[in-house]
């Protein structure tokens, strides 16, 4: 049988191929199934294994079972327009934009943190955790270790519940502080 090799489309995730081996009893005609070239029709290419294993299950025993996941990768494009002679189907979704309400003047029972992080631009963001990652940087020395238990660190001084979660979120690498450290 020629092997027409997976081809999932490019924005829809992976895909499980499974692989199911049978133990042949007699000789088994595959004329039916058989194309001229791994190349061909989709529309032809429809395969219903519970109806192949119906039509042949006194001479099929399942013995055993495998699967893949696949994913779209580059080199499936030239595989659409080569082989299967079609447009390569892509698939994409445009997430809408998060609605951010408008600023309040005294935001209450909201943590300032967080709520000052939704009207700042995201780049800025970005830019604060990337030098809070380079202060500990060092081209010569090792990274330091990290701390043995993080949660029986004592706060030394007066820290708003805010600021004293944010430490013990990035102690704990809990967040995007995981990403960067």
């Amino acid at each position: 049988m020629d092997y027409l090799q997976p081809f999932p489309p490019r924005g829809t995730g992976l895909h499980r191929y499974i692989f199911i081996l049978y133990k042949q009893e007699g000789h088994v005609d595959y004329s039916s199934l058989k194309k001229s070239s791994p190349c061909y029709n989709l529309k032809d290419r429809t395969f219903n294994t519970f109806t192949f294993y119906r039509d042949r299950q006194d001479i099929l025993t399942p013995a055993g079972l495998a699967f893949f996941q696949s994913d779209w990768d580059s080199t499936l494009t030239d595989f659409y327009h080569k082989c299967l002679n079609m447009r390569e189907p892509v698939f994409e979704y445009d997430f809408p934009k998060p609605y951010i309400r408008p600023q309040e003047w005294f935001p209450k029972r909201k943590p300032f943190n967080i709520y000052m992080d939704k009207y700042r631009d995201p780049k800025q963001i970005n830019k604060e955790f990337l030098m809070r990652k380079l202060k500990h940087v060092h081209p010569f020395k090792p990274p330091p270790k990290p701390l043995p238990y993080p949660n029986a660190v004592v706060f030394e001084g007066y820290y708003p519940s805010w600021l004293k979660t944010e430490i013990t979120k990035s102690r704990l690498r809990w967040g995007r502080i995981n990403d960067i450290e």
